[in-house]
Parts: structure tokens; sequence; C-alpha cells
């Protein structure tokens, strides 16, 4: 998977992912002291006793990916978020607490958008190295804010009106303007700040970083569905310490990925020999979509491993697999044969599976657990030419084929 693509298809989804992954980085860098939460004082907060930073975060979509979107002079994305923040200082109080608010606040808008080309930006940054630069720019606010639209229908030009001209009006831009900045952070580069704190601070291996991001924003992205969305440098500790000793420590780690169900899951070669041993009924769709999930997590878990690990492993691993099936398919069909009746056949398969179910695999010396034990089982059970099966005549009935780690 591309770096690019880890942000997902809609722009909706993709924003939030780009949120939430910047609210993975700031957890990762978190400080003694600091309170790192997600929409609680802006999209991603951190607060240190009575100083505190507001993280905007705007993501664009981008019908040509190698082409990167440019922050125009009147965004709405950067006026709507500097009316924001004016709208919240203002909420603080009369004139003087708010000019406290501003001191002990910084404000930073972080977009995947470039800020090269952008007047405004270029100005703000000018006057924060030198006061004598205040003029410039407030004259260049009173341009924006005269520019009102005329025409019907330019609902958006409106509301980038209306936020220059309430920027403009307030009796504390200059002071608040001090405090504002404005970042270029593409998906790319996210992901990279990420998988060097992954790496260099927190220790994780280097072929096992792309599973770490994963795996710590799946346990990130399940915490805040549990409204757990602001951490100290001690509870983050807490909550994931010993995920990152697994990372260290682990070569096989599962890692809560989506899956994609196939379009027809009961067509699948491991659920027509699970149906062929009586262990399915031909109705029981319920029952097919948690088993394929459980196939299709342990293939991503699986490919994530081997390609960290070399081929080594997996063909060890493989062997291993393979070996514990056939000990209990040579026991268990002892004494059937192809010219068993239906039952006897069925009944003896149905054995051979109940049992391979109870193995727990090993990968290095990473136990898999039940789940991921038997989703391996589904996954060499299935497909055009399945690997092993329940029934003595498997191989006949599914198109089997003869065992290799090739």
């Amino acid at each position: 998977m591309s770096k690019t693509n880890e942000f997902g298809a809609l722009g909706s989804v993709e924003g939030f992912i780009y949120q939430e992954y910047y609210f993975l980085y700031r957890l990762l860098t978190i400080r003694t002291g600091e309170v790192v939460s997600l929409e609680k004082i802006d999209d991603v907060g951190m607060e240190d006793g009575e100083h505190r930073i507001y993280y905007q975060l705007k993501h664009s979509m981008n019908s040509k990916p190698a082409k990167v979107k440019r922050m125009a002079d009147r965004d709405t994305n950067l006026w709507k978020t500097l009316n924001m923040w004016v709208c919240i200082v203002k909420k603080q109080g009369n004139e003087t607490e708010q000019l406290a608010w501003i001191e002990n606040s910084e404000f930073v808008l972080i977009s995947n958008k470039s800020t090269e080309t952008n007047k405004f930006i270029e100005l703000v940054e000018a006057y924060k190295a030198d006061n004598n630069k205040w003029d410039e720019l407030k004259e260049y606010l009173s341009e924006q804010a005269s520019k009102e639209p005329r025409e019907k229908g330019e609902e958006e030009k409106k509301d980038v009106y209306l936020y220059t001209k309430n920027v403009n009006e307030y009796g504390l831009k200059a002071e608040l303007l001090k405090r504002v900045a404005v970042k270029y952070e593409s998906d790319e580069e996210l992901i990279e700040k990420i998988n060097r704190e992954l790496q260099y601070n927190k220790f994780v291996p280097e072929k096992m970083v792309s599973n770490a991001r994963y795996l710590v924003m799946g346990g990130v992205t399940e915490a805040i569905s549990k409204n757990k969305a602001e951490y100290t440098m001690e509870s983050f500790a807490e909550a994931f310490g010993g995920l990152f000793y697994d990372l260290k420590v682990r070569k096989y780690i599962p890692i809560n990925r989506k899956v994609d169900l196939p379009e027809k899951p009961m067509e699948q070669t491991f659920v027509k020999q699970l149906q062929g041993v009586g262990a399915l009924h031909n109705n029981d769709l319920k029952e097919v979509v948690r088993l394929t999930e459980q196939k299709l997590r342990f293939e991503n878990n699986y490919n994530a491993a081997n390609s960290a690990f070399g081929t080594l492993i997996q063909r060890q691993f493989e062997e291993n697999m393979h070996t514990e099936w056939n000990n209990i398919f040579v026991r268990k069909n002892r004494n059937v044969n192809f010219l068993s009746g239906e039952e006897h056949i069925r009944d003896a398969g149905l054995e051979v599976l109940d049992e391979v179910k109870g193995v727990r695999l090993k990968y290095d010396q990473d136990d898999i657990g039940p789940a991921e034990s038997n989703g391996c089982f589904y996954h060499f059970s299935d497909g055009d030419q399945p690997q092993i099966g329940w029934r003595v005549d498997w191989e006949t009935l599914y198109n089997g084929k003869e065992w290799t780690t090739d």
C-alpha cells in the first residue's frame, strides 16, 4: 500500500484520518507536563499549564497526486480558521483577559496545501520577524476585508468576505497574528515523521516501523471510539507502553486493519470445505463472515510479517503448520478411504477440523493466538487449489494440490 493511499478515497474520510495521524504524531512527541487532546480545544490541542497550542488541520483532496495544491490568498479554510480563533479568544473575557490568553497561546494551521505563494502568510511571517512590517500586513488585511462579492450565488466568496472582515475588525489582531503560524504538511511527510518517531524515539526496529504505525494508529482509533482522546505523557505510556514493548521483541503482531470481504463469501473454497464436513449450514452467512474475517486478518498480518522478516521464517512456519495439520489428518482418517460411506467420511473430516482448530501456531517464537491460528488453516484450505483439507477426499473434491513451501 502506498503512503498516499493510506489516507483513503473520500475527502471527508481523508481529512479525519489526516487529523488522527497528526494527533498520533503529537502523542509520540509528548513531553512531561503536556496534555495532548483531540477535538477538545481544537482539532488537536496541546496544553501545558497556562500555555496552549491550537492545531487546526485542513486536508484537501488532490485529483493529481503528483501535483501539490496551492493555498490561495483568499482560501476559505485559511480565513475560516483565523475567524474561528478570533471568536475563541473573544470568549475569554475583556480585552485585558483576551490579551493574556493570546500571550499564552499559539495558533497553528496545518494543511497539505503549499503555502509558498500565499501573500498573507508571507506578510505574517515578515511581521513576526520585524514589528516594522505591521503596517504592510495591516494594509493587506484591510484590502482583503473590502472585497465584498457583488454577484449572487457566490456563497463561498461571501463567507470569506465575512471572515476577513471579522479578522480585520478585531482590536487585538496585531497581537493575535504574532502567535499565528501556517504550516505545510503533506501526507507523505506526516507519515515519515511518525515513522522516524517510532524508529528513533520508541526504538521500533526499522523492519517493523510500517507495522508499528498501523498497530498504534489502530489503538489510537479504538481509544477515540471510546471517547479517550486526551493523554499526558504518563497516561500515553500506560496505554501504549506494552504495545511498544511487543513491537521491539515480536515478529508477528496482530494489527487492527480493516478487511474487505469478498463479494460472494459463500463461494469461497474454505467455506465449501467446512460445509463438506457439516461444520457450516448452507445459509449461515453471519458465521461465514466471521470466519472470513479471521482468514483475512491472518493474511494481512502474515503478509506484513513476511515482508519484514523474509522467507526463512515463513518457510519454517508453513512447514510446522502443515506438519500439525498432516499429523491430525492422517490419524483421524486412518480407518477411512474413498469407499467409506459419506457419513463416515464427513464425521472423520469434522474430527480433523475440530482438532486442528485447537492447534496454536507460532511465528518464530511468537504465539499468534487462537483466532489467527484458525485463520491460518482457513487460508491454506482456501483458493483455487487449496493446500490442506478435512475430508479424506478433499484433494479430489476441491482441486487440492500437493504441498510445497516454494
